[in-house]
């Protein structure tokens, strides 16, 4: 399964061997100004490619510097070292200090930025496998087979890309840049790396600030806890019910998922102005859709309603939301270099065998462990949930040459905040606490409505991370409510297929096939890629999160054209304006600002 995104070069850069036979940065950065009016710095430090100094080499590691305002006044200032998700997110392109500088410096006032990409990631030597992409949406068997080629293309090094060799890398920069001491902010996967380094280097830690914790013990063999934490976080999709739908989000959506477990649906989805898109709907498949709940906020308002119809004996909407986001959430779409992702995925991970042992070995204490599965374990889901786990997908990663092991611990004694959504299904809140429970001071912070990474999605949560740097008090948020109100059932159309329908009857079906494709559009954000209706016509999704409809259909006899897009003014969600015809439609205009409908049709 996914779970699983100009450089200056150093002048007289040494790289010297110390005690232990552990290579070092010994000679800091040469930092420029980026350029423009920005006052973001480039530059890079180069670092060994193994830090116990048995595998020749180094990487070149970019990095950009952001100085706080109290800095350009002549201040002593402290680091505050950035590190993105995945594993295998470009930090540099995923804070992007350039464009957001100010948005930054309100987060981490009187810090200076650090922000870089990790080795084989963006500007680092971006490392890349054959196949990896297509193996996303394959079987378990078919995964495990690329990632264990991707790992015998990389030779030696497929033991160098880990938490642990990201923590040396973190302090090399640290090094080179003269500080004694770094607070760390991390984003999902970069919770476990600043994690890591405050375990390996924990007297150069000053605090750490966590959104959306991911605990130093991932990757869990079985993702035990993602399955048993998806079905609560899809529940609170419709806190108090979705409209017309019977049941609980989440208990439909395993429901469904052991039914697609048992009986796979292979579709073809029909692509406007090209080839349909091949749709293998499995469990497993699913389980990926219901994970994107919490970054996707158009999965999130669909997902509900397209699993209620798929039970119902229509899974059409539901093979279109798997085609669209496979392309909108996957890990290109979010810069997340995917041979990193796997190669730090099973360098990490400790299953049930030796990392240094013979690949032949393990298929047999693989099938063992399944065996011995405790009940429950895969939460409401079957046992063959447990498949899409780590431990099936690195079972042919190549035996260990480099120790990727974090130290047991202690902590340091060192204040945290920790973020969480109460929606976040991918690192649950319950993952949070007990991270929180291993440091003394530590203070837990859960944003109700949130999903996964929560700083920028909300400014309550931006000002409570603000005022704990501060020392201040903050009195909490108030829930975050989704981009718009999840789809319920749609409404019955009248049994006849000839006839026409009544103003009311048309403007009921034309609202919801207006609704659907706002929830379309929004994930579809960024794709230049036409979507269909069911029953015609297309969307032309734009950059922002609206689109143009084009005779589009999701019932017979009623089309829209138009556009919609996100409402930018706060007083609404959306604002659209389509016209209305169809062979059975009552003719007219239907228009939606600041959360409100007028309609032609009704005379309003």
């Amino acid at each position: 399964m996914k779970r699983g995104l100009v450089t200056v070069l150093l002048a007289g850069l040494a790289l010297s061997v110390g005690a232990g036979g552990h290579a070092s940065a010994a000679v800091g950065p040469v930092l420029k100004r980026c350029g423009g009016l920005t006052p973001v710095e480039c530059g890079s430090v180069v670092v060994a490619l193994d830090p116990s100094g048995r595998h020749p080499g180094s990487v070149k590691l970019k990095l950009q510097e952001l100085p706080s305002l109290d800095s350009e006044h002549g201040a002593a200032t402290k680091l505050m070292f950035m590190v993105a998700g995945g594993p295998g997110q470009d930090s540099v392109g995923a804070f992007d200090l350039k464009a957001d500088a100010a948005f930054w410096r309100a987060l981490f006032p009187g810090y200076t930025l650090v922000a870089y990409d990790d080795r084989g990631t963006g500007g680092s030597g971006r490392i890349s496998c054959p196949g990896l992409a297509a193996a996303a949406t394959a079987d378990p068997a078919q995964t495990a087979a690329v990632v264990g080629a991707c790992g015998r293309s990389l030779g030696a090094r497929s033991s160098l890309y880990s938490t642990r060799t990201n923590a040396f890398d973190m302090d090399s920069i640290r090094q080179a840049l003269g500080a004694d001491t770094i607070s760390v902010f991390g984003v999902s996967y970069g919770t476990k790396q600043a994690l890591g380094y405050a375990l390996v280097y924990p007297s150069h830690v000053d605090r750490l600030v966590l959104d959306s914790v991911v605990s130093a013990a991932w990757p869990d063999a079985y993702y035990t806890g993602e399955l048993q934490g998806l079905p609560r976080g899809l529940d609170q999709l419709c806190p108090v019910g979705c409209a017309g739908l019977s049941g609980t989000p989440g208990g439909n959506f395993v429901k469904l998922a052991n039914q697609l477990a048992a009986t796979p649906i292979v579709a073809e989805v029909p692509r406007p102005g090209g080839t349909p898109t091949h749709v293998r709907l499995d469990g497993y498949a699913l389980i990926e859709l219901g994970l994107d709940t919490d970054l996707d906020p158009g999965v999130a308002v669909q997902l509900p309603a397209d699993v209620s119809a798929a039970l119902g004996g229509d899974p059409r909407q539901l093979e279109r939301l798997v085609a669209l986001d496979d392309q909108s959430t996957g890990a290109e779409a979010l810069g997340i270099d995917l041979a990193v992702n796997v190669a730090t995925e099973c360098s990490d991970g400790r299953f049930f065998w030796d990392p240094a042992s013979a690949v032949s070995t393990r298929s047999a204490l693989l099938e063992k462990a399944l065996a011995g599965l405790q009940p429950g374990a895969t939460g409401r889901f079957g046992s063959w949930a447990a498949l899409g786990g780590a431990a099936e997908e690195c079972e042919n990663w190549p035996r260990a040459s480099a120790d990727s092991s974090l130290p047991a611990g202690p902590y340091p004694n060192v204040p945290v905040l920790i973020l969480s959504g109460s929606r976040d299904v991918r690192t649950p809140t319950v993952a949070a606490r007990k991270v929180a429970a291993r440091f003394p001071r530590s203070k837990v912070v859960v944003i109700a409505g949130a999903g996964h990474a929560v700083t920028g999605s909300s400014t309550c949560a931006d000002a409570i991370v603000a005022a704990w740097l501060r020392g201040a008090h903050h009195n909490g948020c108030a829930r975050l409510p989704l981009f718009m109100t999840p789809l319920g059932a749609p409404p019955a159309a009248p049994a006849a297929t000839t006839g026409m329908l009544s103003a009311a009857e048309t403007l009921e079906l034309a609202t919801y096939t207006l609704h659907e494709a706002q929830a379309m559009s929004l994930t579809a954000v960024g794709l230049k890629t036409e979507i269909g209706g069911l029953a015609g016509g297309v969307l032309q999704p734009d950059r922002n999160g609206g689109g143009k409809l084009v005779h589009y259909s999701d019932i017979d006899g009623v089309t829209l054209d138009g556009y919609v897009a996100p409402d930018l003014s706060g007083s609404g969600r959306f604002v659209a304006y389509v016209t209305v015809r169809g062979s059975r439609a009552v003719s007219g205009v239907v228009a939606e600002r600041h959360g409100k409908l007028i309609s032609s049709l009704t005379g309003g």
